[in-house]
């Protein structure tokens, strides 16, 4: 039988991502044989708590827009068309069976790329 793989997006803050790794960590007790990859922001917990829940992890470039001035903003919105680019060439390298968010603004390219992909 050949491997699942599946792709979980988001993070940001404990409460997206540790339920994610909480899955992540049942789909690897069931069969070890699964591989397992996080897609996150590089601003998020996900930068610390993925590796050392022991799972790989990749980063699009994106940001929130809460809590920010205009230009943020302005820049995190100009930056969505970038990562989604960036979340698009992960699922076509990872090739996942299946994408599961768990929140967060990492999550919408994600599982928008692995949509269209027809995951």
């Amino acid at each position: 039988m050949m491997a699942v793989r599946v792709l979980i997006a988001g993070g940001g803050t404990g409460g997206h991502l540790f339920p994610g790794i909480a899955i992540a960590e049942e789909l690897k007790r069931r069969d070890q044989g699964t591989a397992i990859l996080f897609v996150g922001s590089p601003y998020g917990i996900e930068t610390r708590a993925v590796p050392k829940a022991g799972f790989d992890l990749a980063l699009l470039t994106i940001s929130g827009l809460r809590r920010t001035g205009l230009v943020r903003r302005l820049l995190s919105l100009a930056r969505m068309p970038l990562a989604l680019v960036q979340a698009l060439w992960l699922v076509r390298r990872f090739r996942p069976d299946a994408a599961l968010s768990v929140g967060g603004y990492a999550a919408g390219p994600a599982v928008l790329a692995a949509r269209l992909s027809g995951v």
